[in-house]
């Protein structure tokens, strides 16, 4: 018996567009700029509208706010939602958000009450852009209508079952609130559709607000240290590009050793102000990364090279082990060497005289991530320390022992990481050592460029001809 091969095996290309517009759940796809490039036909069906009449337009232009409602916030929402995609590169998972659709009848156009729980999720690019956003939304309106509802119940029976007598003025004011919030739910915009509590969907619209005031205080920190690190660049430049100069002239011992505590006290300050800096770039989206195939071998043993003077004064031995050339991962290079930098110097400086660091690397496939560990053979941390590591200024007990630092490096390093869809994982054994360990992307080696295949010069005729001298007039 011969098996006959389906049209429409597997073996065939699929047409993804089709599976994407048959697809059974709500999905809109929006380019960065938020216009509406596919939509699903499930999500056409729900918010009773045609592919025709949205594609092309911007996602605001097709959908918007009930005026008549000034509580409306699902347009604002969104479009922050949106945003954090855009800054973040990760899916957003929102509240469940009261957004109305328009509708149109015989006494004229209007707004239906809907509630939706969307999740915005990008479409990264091949370096790390975001080419697409993913945004699915489900229909949540009965379930809240049904929530109410049985909240309301529950509240009769509660009066039903209480006395006249055992009812005082406080208790009306307090039934009194709970219609309120009953009226809340009806009109604003409530919790999370996986929770059953409706006393938690009640809260959600003050978290929503609480979530932005704490963006909003976030975003007025970043703003200040990003002030503050360039206004206080430029006179530190001023002051060692001066110092430098004074460190030419003919000086005594003591006048030379004072100014190298100058440039050492200059360059330290000026490598916190740039530590602020990045920290703040990174808290507010604004680093930007060029993430590419990087080599590990090469990025561990830059690293290493150039904390070399600094493994020389600590008496500490780093080297490298045995890493693979083959092993790259997917990173942007300058950053990924400013956190092994932060890591080997951290080992370096937490460490013993004639103490050891290494750095090892390994890649593991079924995971599709490498690891790069730092080790060193320092006192070691405490476990229930660890969750404070990485807190910006939090230097654990080093604050007054002397070792210079002001507790910044792991806190960037993380973000970094974050940033290039990785990780940070410590272990740690009391007076034998820590390890930390780098997780990231793996990532293929890039194509070798092969070399032109040589060729045989052809034979030229010159057209040069020396020039007849002519002999001097007298």
């Amino acid at each position: 018996m011969v098996a006959r091969s389906h049209p429409n095996s597997t073996t065939e290309a699929l047409d993804y567009r089709a599976l994407f517009e048959s697809a059974p759940s709500c999905f809109l796809v929006l380019a960065p700029d938020f216009t509406i490039v596919a939509a699903s036909e499930a999500y056409l069906r729900v918010t009773n509208t045609t592919r025709g009449a949205i594609i092309g337009k911007g996602v605001f232009e097709v959908f918007t706010d009930d005026t008549d409602n000034p509580t409306a916030t699902g347009v604002a929402n969104l479009d922050a939602s949106l945003c954090r995609v855009l800054a973040s590169r990760r899916p957003d998972t929102m509240a469940v958000q009261r957004f109305d659709l328009p509708v149109r009848g015989d006494d004229g156009d209007g707004f239906e009450v809907r509630f939706w729980s969307p999740v915005n999720a990008p479409v990264l690019g091949p370096d790390g852009t975001v080419t697409y956003i993913v945004h699915r939304v489900e229909d949540v309106t009965e379930f809240v209508h049904s929530q109410v509802a049985a909240h309301g119940d529950r509240r009769r029976k509660n009066r039903a079952g209480s006395s006249e007598d055992d009812r005082t003025g406080e208790d009306q004011g307090d039934e009194q609130r709970a219609g309120d919030d009953q009226d809340d739910v009806a009109s604003g915009e409530i919790g999370h559709a996986g929770v059953r509590e409706l006393d938690i969907y009640l809260r959600a619209q003050e978290i929503q607000a609480a979530n932005q005031r704490l963006r909003r205080l976030a975003r007025s920190k970043n703003d200040f240290l990003s002030r503050m690190s360039h206004e206080l660049r430029t006179p530190m430049n001023a002051v060692l590009g001066f110092t430098q100069l004074l460190a030419l002239d003919d000086l005594t011992d003591g006048q030379r050793h004072a100014v190298r505590h100058i440039l050492s006290g200059g360059e330290h300050l000026l490598a916190l102000i740039d530590e602020v800096l990045d920290m703040a770039r990174a808290e507010s989206g604004m680093l930007q990364l060029c993430l590419a195939p990087v080599s590990v071998a090469d990025a561990v043993h830059a690293a290493l090279g150039m904390t070399g003077p600094l493994a020389d004064q600590l008496g500490v031995t780093g080297f490298a082990g045995d890493i693979d050339p083959a092993l790259f991962v997917v990173a942007d290079r300058q950053r990924l060497l400013q956190v092994l930098l932060n890591l080997i110097t951290n080992a370096l400086k937490y460490n013993h005289r004639d103490g050891q660091v290494t750095v090892t690397a390994t890649g593991d496939d079924e995971t599709g991530t490498a690891q790069i560990a730092v080790t060193d053979t320092g006192p070691g941390i405490r476990e229930e320390d660890f969750a404070r590591l990485f807190i910006e200024f939090d230097r654990l007990d080093a604050a007054g022992s002397g070792i210079e630092g002001v507790g910044l490096g792991l806190a960037l390093s993380q973000s970094l990481t974050d940033q290039m869809e990785g990780r940070i994982d410590v272990a740690s054994i009391r007076g034998e050592g820590s390890t930390f360990s780098v997780v990231l992307p793996l990532a293929a080696p890039p194509s070798p460029v092969s070399p032109p295949e040589p060729r045989t010069p052809r034979p030229r005729v010159s057209t040069w001809a020396p020039a007849v001298q002519q002999p001097p007039a007298w």
